[in-house]
C-alpha cells in the first residue's frame, strides 16, 4: 500500500476526478429533466477576455459561481452553469497588431480590412484556449457543451435581434455623446478601458463680440478651445458690474466660421438664474409650483421639484412668484425688446436675428435639456 503524502499533491487528484466529471456529464444540463420537483437554475459567466489570462479577481469571482452551481445540485435543482469567452475587439486587433509589426514589419494598413480579420481568427483560436483551459483547471463545474463565443454567428443574430425589439419599443436609442476616442485604434473606448493622467495644459484667451453692442467684447478663458463650436452659451457672474448689465444680450460665437450670423448667437447668462429657471421649468413639470401664477406668496414657495427661491439680481426682485414666462424674463435675464437688467443698452434685438424674449428662453432652456438652440 502507497504511503499517503505529506503534502496535497493535485496533480494526482484534481485532473483523474475532474476528467471523470466530465465523462459522467455531471455538469450537463438537460432542460427535459427539469420539473416542478427539479426546478432549473442558471448562471451565465462574465465571460472573461479571450486575449488575456486569468487574474485573482477572475478566481474568486468563478469560485463563488462554482459554488453555487455545486449547492444547487446537490439541493436537486437543474444547474446550467454557462461559460463562455468575450472577444474582446479592441484588445485582440492591438495584440494581432503588434505581432504583426514585430514578426513582419507590416501594419493592418499593408495587409488590407479581409487578411488582417483573417489573422485575429488565427490568433483568437491559437489563444483563445487558454482561459478556457485554466478555468477547467480550477475545477469549474460549466456544461462545455454548451461554450459559446461573442462573436459566434449564432450569439450575433441574437443580439442583433434584441437590439432590434429594443429599438422598436422605443426602450434604446442612438445619440450624440462624449466619446474616449483612441487615435492609435481609431474608436472609441469605454471610460473602464482609459487610463486617467494628470497633465499640465495651457489657457487660451479669446475675444468675442456682444451682438447688441457691437464696439463691446469679452475676453473668454479655456483650455478647450476645440470645443468652441459646441458652445451654447456663456456664463457671467451676476454680481460683477462689469458684466451684470449683459445678461441676457448675445455674443457672436467665433466658430464654426462658415456659418450665417443668426447662428452664432448664444446667450449671455448667470449660472444661478440657469440653475433656478431649470428648477421652475422641470419642478414644473414634476407637479408644479406650490401656489397659482402670479400669487403672493413667499419666495421660498417654489416648485415641488426642489427650485430654490428666485435669485436677486441687478434691476429684479426676488419677493413673490414669476408670472408668466415675459415676467420671469424681465426679472432675471431682462427684456429683450423693453430694457436690460440694469439699465445701460436698450436692449433691442440685434436686426441680423430677430432674438425676442422668448427667444432668449428658448436659449438657455435649450442649454439645460442637453443643447442650445441651432
Amino acid at each position: 500500500m502507497s504511503e499517503i503524502p505529506k503534502a496535497y499533491e493535485p496533480q494526482s487528484v484534481e485532473d483523474k476526478w475532474y476528467d471523470f466529471w466530465l465523462k459522467q456529464g455531471c455538469f450537463t444540463a438537460d432542460p427535459a429533466r427539469v420539473t416542478d420537483k427539479r426546478p432549473a437554475y442558471s448562471i451565465v459567466i462574465p465571460p472573461p477576455n479571450v486575449t488575456g489570462m486569468l487574474h485573482m479577481g477572475h478566481v474568486l469571482n468563478n469560485t463563488i459561481q462554482d459554488i453555487l452551481s455545486r449547492k444547487a445540485r446537490m439541493d436537486g435543482k437543474e444547474v446550467l452553469w454557462l461559460p463562455g469567452t468575450d472577444h474582446a475587439g479592441i484588445a485582440t486587433q492591438v495584440q494581432v497588431e503588434k505581432a504583426l509589426k514585430k514578426e513582419e514589419k507590416k501594419t493592418k494598413y499593408d495587409l488590407g480590412r479581409e487578411e488582417f480579420l483573417k489573422r485575429v481568427w488565427a490568433w483568437k483560436e491559437e489563444k483563445g484556449g487558454i482561459i478556457i483551459n485554466q478555468l477547467k483547471k480550477l475545477g469549474c463545474s460549466c456544461d462545455w457543451t454548451r461554450e459559446r463565443f461573442t462573436m459566434d454567428p449564432e450569439y450575433s443574430r441574437c443580439v442583433q435581434k434584441v437590439f432590434v425589439e429594443l429599438y422598436k419599443k422605443g426602450l434604446i436609442y442612438r445619440g450624440k455623446r462624449m466619446v474616449n476616442w483612441c487615435p492609435a485604434t481609431q474608436t472609441a473606448l469605454s471610460d473602464e478601458e482609459v487610463e486617467m493622467k494628470p497633465q499640465k495644459g495651457f489657457m487660451y484667451h479669446f475675444k468675442v463680440q456682444v451682438a447688441e453692442a457691437p464696439d463691446t467684447w469679452l475676453t473668454i478663458a479655456t483650455t478647450r478651445p476645440e470645443t468652441i463650436p459646441g458652445d451654447t452659451a456663456v456664463a457671467v457672474n451676476p454680481k460683477d458690474p462689469r458684466y451684470a448689465h449683459l445678461i441676457g444680450k448675445h455674443i457672436v460665437r467665433p466658430l464654426p466660421a462658415e456659418l450665417p450670423r443668426e447662428q452664432k448667437l448664444i446667450p449671455i447668462i448667470a449660472p444661478m438664474v440657469l440653475s433656478w429657471l431649470a428648477g421652475r421649468v422641470l419642478g414644473g413639470a414634476r407637479g408644479g409650483s406650490t401656489g397659482s401664477s402670479g400669487s403672493s406668496g413667499s419666495s421660498s414657495g417654489a416648485a415641488t421639484g426642489g427650485a430654490a427661491p428666485a435669485p436677486s439680481l441687478p434691476g429684479g426682485s426676488s419677493s413673490g412668484g414669476p408670472g408668466s414666462l415675459e415676467d420671469m424674463l424681465k426679472d432675471v435675464l431682462g427684456s429683450a425688446t423693453g430694457g436690460a437688467a440694469q439699465g445701460g443698452s436698450s436692449g433691442k434685438a440685434p436686426s441680423s436675428g430677430g432674438i425676442d424674449a422668448g427667444s432668449i428662453i428658448g436659449d438657455v432652456l435649450g442649454g439645460i435639456l442637453g443643447g442650445g438652440r441651432r
